[in-house]
């Protein structure tokens, strides 16, 4: 199958709609540079989308290479002769230390939360106190693993 015959099919098969709402729901945006060089923002169109899929496509056949992941988009040429496009919606890795502190910016240096934790205590707020004794000694006990 020649690389325009399945780029056509492949546009075709994607529901473009629901990947557009996604995009949507979380506010997704796309920095576009202008050929004056003035930047705006905007949520990316059906259009949008269907052209950076086009150029990943491209990419791979120019390149021949197996696969590309790039942004929400995974793609993998079969052999030449199919592709694959893989839509994902988060990846995300989490060590101990982040999933602790549920995603929050947090400072993890012991001696700061050591500092928070005396500060806590001497104006008797004990809940504020007693979670920072907690990540405290979660902390001591990632760094003795």
């Amino acid at each position: 199958m020649k690389k325009e015959a399945i780029l056509k099919s492949v546009l075709t098969e994607i529901n473009w709609e629901e990947i557009h709402r996604y995009y949507t729901k979380l506010n997704i945006i796309w920095n576009i540079e202008s050929e004056l060089g003035k930047i705006t923002q905007k949520i990316p169109s059906i259009n949008d989308l269907q052209e950076e899929v086009s150029q990943l496509i491209d990419h791979l056949y120019d390149t021949h290479d197996d696969y590309i992941s790039y942004g929400n988009w995974i793609v993998f040429l079969e052999r030449g002769e199919s592709v694959r496009v893989i839509f994902r919606l988060a990846d995300t890795t989490i060590s101990k230390k982040e999933s602790l502190f549920s995603g929050v910016q947090e400072n993890y240096d012991i001696a700061v939360l050591e500092n928070r934790l005396r500060i806590c205590v001497s104006k008797e707020e004990f809940e504020e106190a007693a979670s920072l004794r907690d990540k405290i000694n979660f902390l001591r006990e990632i760094d003795n693993e």
